[in-house]
């Protein structure tokens, strides 16, 4: 730094002088009290260099008692404020204890691996004893895909039009008709298959992995493919008239029964994927299988769908809501999702302490608007609702855990596949009709089933070319209700046509 006497000469400052207010002294002397550099000091030098560090010590210790004001208070409140969710916690704790898988799943394990399936861990993570063989699985995969092409694209159809079950398909089950017959009669025979269950949210050492949804996913893979299995080999065999087909139905029944029991929201969505196969598959069972129609008029399947079946999804979304919404509350376990996640404030240490207050609060507050939105949809007319819920989408942390909106938006799957099941209820009706020897035309007009889902609205039936088409009044707005992509088999209509002279 230099200054530039009255005189003209420029003058080189020592660097130590810089550090204090000798400066101005020293310039003045050098300078004149007039230089334009004297001024510029004497405003830049007016405040002590101390009085800045004052300063700068009064910001620091403003901000430490802010967030020791915010991390203590805001705990504190956090703390009172979780009292209703604490209470659901221990509640869902005492419903979720640690069981052992029963003897039925056990056997049942054992049976499916001669079709070439199998699990590696019961739900408490304990490992199956008997395994399929290499063989076994390559045959089973051979067949996997035709078999589920077959089974989906035979239960999407609107109308009685039964294909033939491919060859490559035919010849597994011919193959494995013994195998097949043994899973069919022990879960006809015997107690609905119970997993085990692993009560992971009451574990202080809380981890993603010891979740009983990773252990399950593999059995309600499994079971689902029983059911397409049990399914080919009924629409294979139902043209047979001296079948017995009746334990099938039970198979889907025990089915459904054990994978509906679980907790979790994955295994109800399970569930209603099979109830919604279960539907469509008896609308198209032959008018012709007395004993099949017999176990239908007698009301089976009514047991999978109504209020029974709203009370366990109401159930697994408050779970799902609760084991998502703990991992806000444990810093330590919110500190692993950043890091799953590959988010960049996994590099900010203890980040998920200094927000603890804020992440707790939101774990509540997604809690109260998970509520809301069951108390919401278990109201609701789904066939005069534009899907609003009113429940608050969250941006905080929403890419962590799992979203109020998204999560209460399952909640319609269970109205809508009871509704498929009135439809599936209408079609018995008339068939029934129809097998009994009326006439199309008249079994139409006389027709009309008033819809219990959608209060006001109803079935309807008209003739046609010797067939009855059942229709609904007023379908529901799938897109408005998120499903506008799952609507094949599902238009809500069904084109009954007229039995084969035998």
């Amino acid at each position: 730094m230099s200054i530039k006497t009255a005189s003209g000469k420029n003058i080189q400052l020592a660097t130590h002088l810089h550090e204090t207010a000798k400066i101005l002294d020293r310039v003045r002397e050098l300078a004149g009290t007039e230089h334009i550099l004297v001024r510029a000091l004497e405003k830049e030098l007016s405040r002590p260099r101390y009085e800045l560090s004052k300063l700068w010590v009064g910001v620091i210790g403003a901000i430490g008692l802010t967030m020791s004001i915010y991390l203590i208070g805001g705990n504190m409140y956090a703390a009172e404020q979780e009292k209703p969710f604490e209470q659901a916690i221990a509640t869902y704790v005492r419903q979720h204890p640690k069981t052992a898988p029963n003897e039925s799943a056990i056997e049942l394990q054992s049976l499916m691996t001669k079709l070439g399936l199998s699990i590696d861990v019961f739900g408490d993570g304990s490992e199956v004893k008997v395994k399929p063989t290499i063989a076994a699985i390559a045959e089973w995969k051979s067949i996997e895909r035709p078999l589920q092409d077959y089974v989906n694209q035979q239960l999407e159809k609107n109308e009685d039009s039964i294909a033939p079950v491919p060859d490559k398909v035919l010849t597994y089950l011919n193959n494995h008709q013994a195998d097949l017959e043994a899973v069919v009669t022990y879960l006809a025979n015997n107690p609905i298959p119970e997993w085990g269950n692993n009560s992971w949210t009451s574990q202080s050492n809380l981890s993603l992995e010891s979740s009983s949804l990773f252990s399950k996913l593999p059995i309600f893979l499994s079971t689902t493919n029983i059911e397409s299995l049990t399914t080919a080999n009924l629409l294979d065999k139902q043209q047979q008239p001296n079948a017995d087909l009746t334990k099938h139905l039970i198979v889907f029944d025990k089915i459904q029964q054990s994978v509906r029991s679980q907790k979790s929201l994955i295994g109800q969505l399970y569930s209603l994927i099979g109830q919604g196969r279960i539907s469509r598959l008896v609308r198209q069972i032959d008018s012709r299988q007395a004993a099949l129609n017999q176990q239908l008029s007698q009301g089976w399947g009514n047991n999978l769908f109504g209020q029974e079946r709203h009370k366990y999804m109401a159930s697994a979304i408050e779970n799902e809501s609760i084991t998502a919404n703990k991992l806000l509350q444990n810093p330590a376990l919110f500190d692993r999702l950043l890091v799953t996640y590959d988010s960049p404030l996994r590099w900010i240490p203890g980040f998920s302490y200094l927000v603890s207050p804020s992440l707790r609060l939101a774990a509540v507050d997604r809690h109260r608007e998970v509520a809301k939105g069951i108390a919401y949809w278990s109201q609701q007319n789904i066939c005069r609702t534009n899907g609003n819920s009113g429940v608050k989408p969250t941006i905080d942390f929403a890419e962590y855990t799992i979203d109020p909106v998204v999560i209460t938006s399952q909640y319609p799957k269970v109205l809508k596949q009871d509704l498929l099941w009135e439809l599936t209820t209408s079609v018995r009706q008339v068939k029934a009709k129809l097998a009994a020897g009326e006439k199309a035309d008249l079994v139409a007009r006389d027709f009309q089933l008033q819809s219990q889902v959608c209060p006001g609205e109803k079935w309807t039936a008209k003739a046609a070319d010797g067939s009855v088409n059942i229709g609904f009044s007023h379908p529901p707005d799938w897109k408005a209700l998120g499903m506008s992509n799952s609507t094949k088999g599902e238009s809500l209509t069904y084109t009954i046509k007229p039995v084969a002279k035998t």
